[in-house]
């Protein structure tokens, strides 16, 4: 079977042209931008530098919450997990030493601001904060992940990959202490 491609021809008239190609290049961008969960988000260096701040402040607010739960816990079930989060504390440390470095390295300033993190007196609910606030940075990297790839920054993009993967993990030591 032989196709008649002429059908498929597409002829615009030259005053028609530039409404067409100002189309043609909103779909472009839209498909473009569609490859992020929020198509809103531009990529641009400065706008990841920003977001890198975020999930800087993110971090110091994550381990200051786990060093202050790991204070107020009490009782004897919750022995291996306050140890747990104690290491939590110091490897979100070193996240936030991590991303300073990489802002730095893009031409940005850290920041010195710490996410509000909150807290309770209740050692279950301790845990849930602490859960959700690695499935909330968990999300927020699988976004930087995905917005380094696209600057085609790709050891920035395998650094934040490794910060995930202990995300996950601290995420799945908080699942088992909560036993879901």
């Amino acid at each position: 079977m032989v196709r008649d491609w002429s059908v498929y021809t597409l002829t615009i008239d030259p005053k028609e042209l530039p409404i067409f190609l100002f189309f043609a290049f909103s779909i472009f961008l839209r498909y473009k931008s569609s490859r992020f969960d929020n198509p809103l988000i531009m990529t641009t260096k400065e706008n990841l530098i920003t977001r890198l701040n975020t999930a800087l402040e993110a971090e110091y607010g994550a381990a200051i919450q786990y060093i202050t739960h790991a204070a107020m816990m009490t009782g004897p079930e919750y022995d291996s997990i306050i140890k747990e989060l104690l290491i939590h504390s110091q490897e979100e440390m070193q996240h936030a030493v991590t991303l300073s470095e990489q802002i730095v390295f893009l031409g940005g300033t850290p920041s010195m601001d710490v996410k509000k993190r909150h807290t309770s007196n209740d050692s279950q609910e301790m845990l849930e904060y602490d859960l959700k606030g690695e499935e909330n940075a968990i999300i927020m990297y699988k976004d930087l992940i995905k917005q380094a790839e696209a600057l085609q920054e790709y050891g920035l993009r395998r650094i934040l990959e490794d910060i995930l993967i202990m995300e996950e993990e601290h995420k799945r030591d908080l699942m088992t202490s909560l036993n879901k």
